[in-house]
């Protein structure tokens, strides 16, 4: 299982699974969403994820709780997710 700190700048990855947390769920991280990691700050600061074409900032500590599926090369659609179920990544 790799966790969405261990993403490699500019890899995509698809949410398998959010620790419940007040903050994360409504800014739409949430089980099943395409994320795209777009920098990670220096000096321990927050990782910067492309979700739904937002940029958001995400604690190091609380990426370290969430599980991704790392193998994705691209966004998985919406609609294939619907389709294909949650763990769909090319």
């Amino acid at each position: 299982m790799q966790k969405l700190n261990d993403l490699r700048v500019g890899q995509y990855a698809q949410v398998l699974e959010t620790p419940s947390h007040r903050i994360l769920q409504p800014l739409g991280l949430r089980e099943g969403k395409s994320v795209r990691l777009h920098a990670k700050s220096p000096l321990g600061g927050p990782l910067i994820l492309e979700v739904d074409g937002r940029l958001l900032a995400v604690a190091r500590r609380a990426a370290s709780d969430i599980v991704v599926n790392g193998r994705c090369t691209r966004e998985v659609p919406a609609a294939d997710l619907a389709l294909n179920g949650a763990s769909q990544c090319r």
